[in-house]
């Protein structure tokens, strides 16, 4: 049984479109770091470049904070209210010192020893995403140093960090959390505290009640990409200056520590891509839904439309019963009742199932994987024009099977897109990255009867030119022929 929430789904679809790549950001600089950039380059080659793994030990301990320890450090109290300073030396100081301590400049701990370093230090937070309330507690799965800029004695490392991160449903969330106006951020619910659940940090509970959205019933999580500016000490020892969201700068100090403080942070896909058992049925379900008639999508809308157990015996007669999972007080929340691929006067289909792509979502999560589907395929009209189409559909799933289905999009498309399953700019961009020339990589695709994906894929796997394997299997298809042809001949 599903419990259903919060979010515009036909938006966020539009929006997964190409959700295995995460999209670009402009990151706001600041002044005194652009006005290093002309440092003196025999200079920049003499500082002593700190790697990823000098970062690791740092990112680890910066969100290994409990989420009642970042509770406490993230208040935000008024100079003049009583609990400031009892904040700053009983919790504050100790819990900084104790976690981040050994990477910080002597500057720093200084400083910490006296009042609040906020300005040097940004902490991990409660943030809003997607309708997820996300902990700011995480494990760490990678890092990337993206840019370096000198600044005077010190430099500035542009770090993107991958987290996986707990998330709690909203409504879940406010059952044990509120807003609390005297230490300026989240507080935990308890003996005596009086709390509202209509908003959240200015965000209207009950107007996200009134969307939907499927969250699983057991604790589940996200991945985050987030960047940060580290300024770091130009020595031999890594010694943290400061670490503040990348792009933060300009942000109103009010809304730093707030819900809504997500600058900094891209969600990004949970896996890179399905599992064997995952491929299988979502590989099954696009075969099936292609294969049909125009006339089984008719039945499909009465089905539909009729009740939960006619729907339930839609896929019972495509023999997808048992990969489904249909909830019958919300399925038609969760199925769209428009799947048919016979759009625009198609009069029949003819899809090419060896160069479907199968793209994780940026809205999956670890335990409900989400997947974009698409399907080239070759078209006749009703004129009898031909035309080709990507297909594109987006399934939800848990434990393995189908709870949600929706049609997104049909897109033009081309023969050559057709054959290869990827578009000219996209193969552009593979020959660039495996280094390669683009007109060859199509030619030895073609040659070797193998679309674009599958040959990159072997290519990374066995550490080889996409060209050579290529090659290789077309010389291997025709010793086949040759072999095939020799043993006809001499049969006969």
């Amino acid at each position: 049984m599903k419990r259903w929430m919060s979010i515009s789904l036909a938006v966020l679809l539009m929006l997964s479109v190409g959700c295995g790549n995460k999209a670009e950001k402009t990151v706001e600089i600041p002044e005194d770091i652009v006005a290093n950039e002309t440092t003196d380059i025999d200079k920049q080659e003499e500082v002593h470049k700190f790697t990823e793994t000098d970062f690791e030990g740092f990112f680890k301990d910066y969100f290994s904070f409990t989420e009642e320890e970042l509770l406490i450090l993230n208040q935000s109290r008024a100079t003049t209210d009583e609990g400031y300073w009892d904040n700053l030396q009983k919790f504050y100081q100790p819990l900084l010192k104790q976690k981040l301590g050994k990477y910080l400049t002597d500057g720093v701990k200084n400083k910490l020893n006296t009042q609040y370093i906020k300005s040097e230090v940004d902490l991990p937070k409660w943030v809003l995403i997607n309708d997820y309330i996300v902990s700011g507690k995480a494990e760490v799965e990678n890092i990337q140093i993206k840019s370096t800029r000198p600044l005077g004695e010190q430099t500035v490392y542009e770090v993107a960090v991958t987290t996986v991160n707990n998330c709690y449903p909203v409504d879940t969330f406010v059952k044990d959390y509120s807003w609390g106006e005297k230490e300026g951020y989240l507080i935990k619910k308890g003996e005596g505290v009086v709390a509202t659940n209509t908003t959240l940090d200015g965000i209207d509970i009950k107007g996200l009640e009134n969307q939907r959205y499927i969250f699983s019933e057991k604790p589940d999580a996200i991945k985050l990409e987030q960047d940060f500016w580290i300024t770091v000490n130009d020595s031999e020892i890594f010694k943290v200056a400061s670490v503040t969201n990348a792009t933060s700068w300009g942000m109103s100090t009010d809304d730093k520590n707030k819900l809504i403080d997500t600058q900094h942070i891209t969600r990004v896909a949970f896996e890179s891509e399905p599992t064997k058992k995952q491929g299988e049925i979502l590989t099954q379900l696009a075969t099936i839904l292609m294969q049909q008639p125009e006339s089984t999508y008719d039945y499909y809308k009465v089905a539909y439309n009729t009740n939960a157990d006619a729907y339930i015996k839609f896929w019972d007669y495509l023999g997808l019963e048992q990969v489904f999972t249909v909830d019958k007080e919300s399925y038609k929340v969760a199925f769209h009742r428009e799947i048919s691929p016979y759009k625009d006067e198609i009069s029949s289909l003819k899809p090419n199932m060896g160069a479907i792509t199968i793209t994780p979502s940026v809205f999956s999560t670890k335990n409900q994987p989400r997947f974009v589907i698409t399907i080239p395929t070759e078209t006749l009209l009703k004129n009898n024009e031909v035309v080709y189409y990507n297909y594109k559909y987006y399934v939800g799933m848990e434990n393995d099977k189908i709870e949600t289905l929706q049609f997104m999009q049909i897109q033009k498309s081309n023969d050559v897109e057709y054959i290869l399953g990827m578009s000219d700019a996209d193969i552009a961009k593979v020959a660039e990255e495996l280094q390669v020339d683009k007109d060859e990589l199509i030619k030895a695709a073609q040659d070797a009867e193998m679309n674009i994906h599958d040959l990159v894929k072997a290519a990374k796997e066995q550490e080889k030119s996409p060209i050579l394997i290529a090659n290789e299997s077309a010389a291997a298809k025709k010793a086949l022929e040759d072999n095939n042809e020799t043993t006809s001949n001499t049969t006969n």
